[in-house]
């Protein structure tokens, strides 16, 4: 976890670090920024894009509607976090 006041650069470190590690391809990265003032703190907006991400690391498109319940897409991402990736890639 990575916390301290807003301004401080913690989303710019992430994304550099995010960027190295994306270069190596034993590896699949998933970066998501958590923002009140942006509104993606909330599970209705990261549960879905956690989803979708995941998804597409798979190699799938996801089949469910928009507006599924933050529990169902809280399920689908414990799903896809529990398969090993396709390749022997590992998730960061």
């Amino acid at each position: 976890m990575l916390a301290a006041p807003a301004g401080r650069g913690k989303s710019a470190l992430l994304v550099r670090w995010s960027r190295t590690l994306a270069a190596r391809e034993d590896l699949a990265v998933v970066f998501f920024p958590v923002s009140i003032r942006f509104s993606t703190n909330l599970a209705q907006v990261v549960f879905p894009t956690l989803a979708a991400r995941l998804a597409a690391l798979h190699g799938e498109i996801l089949q469910v509607r928009p507006d599924a319940s933050v529990e169902m897409w809280r399920g689908l991402v414990a799903n896809y976090l529990a398969r090993p990736l396709p390749e022997g890639q590992r998730l960061i």
